[in-house]
């Protein structure tokens, strides 16, 4: 199809003027558009896998987006049960831990 509207999008007048200048512009448009939702739905898919009635209490802002986030910047060739943390990342959240359990273990 799209070969049809770059050959009418080349046409021209014997003046040199494109023939269907408007029309080739207008089927670049509509060859653009997206034909379905499905990306859209996988996404409520994995909202409604997560928030659970028995995990029901998953804020939007909070671990919900944080699942969702590590979901959706993996492919399905790597599930997030394999992604490993960078190690600044791992650095940081142990020391985050560290200073947590040195503050409670006063209390």
């Amino acid at each position: 199809m799209d070969v049809i509207w770059g050959f009418l999008g080349h046409m021209v007048h014997a003046g040199g003027r494109l023939r269907f200048a408007k029309l080739s512009a207008v089927a670049k448009l509509v060859l653009v558009i997206p034909h379905s939702n499905a990306g859209e739905e996988r996404v409520f898919s994995m909202v409604r896998k997560n928030k659970t009635d028995f995990r029901n209490s998953l804020s939007v802002d909070g671990t919900l987006m944080s699942l969702l986030t590590v979901k959706l910047a993996n492919p399905e060739s790597t599930p997030c049960h394999r992604w490993e943390p960078p190690k600044d990342l791992m650095k940081a959240a142990k020391g985050a831990t560290m200073n947590y359990n040195r503050y409670h273990s006063k209390n």
